[in-house]
């Protein structure tokens, strides 16, 4: 039996402007392959010190992502990234936390500035007046 022939391209049209292709890429492509090449990634987007947490909240969130991803794929460091994504995960949640303590701080230096009043304009005291 022959082998199966490739199929013959087409010569490019002279009439078009000639484009280097390069294949399309899915942001699932464009995660890291390895233990050594999620490192890498993650050094170069590791947000300044002094970023807000929203910005480490998608950092850890993303680096859990990969490291879990690269658990299935680079089975040599299975159990290593298993536990990177699990510790990402537990920096995120901490991460989570420190972000809804500020949301509640904020609420409260917002109520104080208020002088006390709720939302309407009446003061927090009379609420429970009438209980």
């Amino acid at each position: 039996m022959t082998p199966a022939r490739p199929p013959a391209r087409r010569p490019p049209n002279p009439s078009l402007p000639q484009q280097i292709s390069t294949p399309q890429r899915t942001p699932a492509h464009d995660w890291p392959r390895t233990l050594t090449e999620a490192h890498e990634a993650l050094a170069l987007i590791r947000p300044a010190r002094q970023a807000p947490l929203h910005q480490w909240l998608a950092y850890y969130q993303r680096a859990a992502a990969w490291y879990a991803e690269i658990a299935e794929i680079d089975r040599g460091h299975h159990h290593e990234a298993l536990y990177l994504a699990e510790h990402e995960r537990e920096q995120a949640k901490k991460v989570k936390a420190q972000i809804a303590t500020q949301q509640l701080s904020d609420v409260e230096l917002r109520e104080e500035a208020d002088g006390g009043e709720d939302w309407d304009g009446g003061s927090t005291e009379n609420v429970n007046a009438g209980a």
